[in-house]
């Protein structure tokens, strides 16, 4: 078996071959099990960590939250709207850990979580926890549609809840990482990709999540309003690829 000797063009896809011994392609995975495309049959198997086993190196695409900062958004909370994020969450929160918030202390907020491991909203005004669990250290896509009629819930695109309608109020601007930015309680600890905050009702039925999100047309009635994406950071300000300008900034929960 002979390696390379010299510089070499790598190829784009990678194929077996008569030197091959185990060959992994993300597109060849069967639930936990990770398919050898080298067919001489050393399929892998995906096992979560066990608590104290030392966490994986975060990618540098994304936005990591330990439970001391947020990301403030200038963006006020509305509704009907749709939030939704990739997520990997890393640790079991006490209470609820909040990916979106806008809590105002005693009049509850518009926000996503998870409770224990339980998949949750925050409408105006209560909480509603699914029976849907999110594992931890496996990422997922997460999206609540806060409607008119009513609020639902989605885990990998697949519908799992549904809540009261949220009565529809501002007066606070929308968090990544806790529950508000004047309730700053709740942290969220993991690892997120990217988010989206759609205008309206986004999804109605079940769906296939985008592997990111890009910017609508300007008259999509579910148009985004606000996309971060953990490779379009500037120090401590987070770009808003949605087209609207509004750019986030990171500040330590409690400021």
């Amino acid at each position: 078996m002979n390696g390379y000797k010299e510089s070499f063009q790598p190829e784009a896809e990678l194929k077996a071959d008569e030197s091959t011994t185990l060959l992994y392609d993300s597109q060849h995975v069967e639930g936990k099990l990770v398919i050898d495309l080298s067919s001489h049959g050393h399929d892998g198997r995906w096992e979560d960590l066990r608590p104290g086993d030392v966490f994986p190196k975060a990618d540098k695409h994304v936005l990591i939250f330990g439970g001391d900062k947020i990301i403030e958004t200038p963006l006020e909370r509305f509704a009907p709207v749709t939030l939704e994020a990739w997520i990997l969450p890393l640790q079991q929160p006490d209470r609820c850990g909040f990916i979106i918030g806008s809590d105002v202390p005693t009049k509850f907020g518009i926000g996503m979580a998870l409770c224990k491991s339980n998949f949750t909203a925050e409408y105006v005004a209560g909480l509603h926890v699914s029976e849907a669990v999110v594992p931890l250290r496996v990422w997922g896509h997460l999206s609540v549609v806060f409607g008119e009629q009513d609020t639902r819930l989605y885990h990998n695109g697949k519908h799992v809840s549904t809540g009261p309608a949220t009565k529809i109020t501002g007066g606070t601007q929308f968090v990544i990482g806790n529950l508000g930015r004047h309730n700053p309680i709740d942290p969220f600890v993991g690892q997120i990709r990217c988010l989206r905050i759609s205008q309206g009702e986004r999804y109605s039925d079940d769906f296939q999540p985008e592997v990111s999100f890009k910017p609508d047309a300007t008259d999509d009635p579910h148009r985004a309003v606000l996309i971060y994406d953990g490779s379009k950071v500037e120090r401590d300000r987070v770009l808003d690829v949605s087209g609207n300008g509004d750019d986030g900034r990171w500040l330590r929960g409690g400021d």
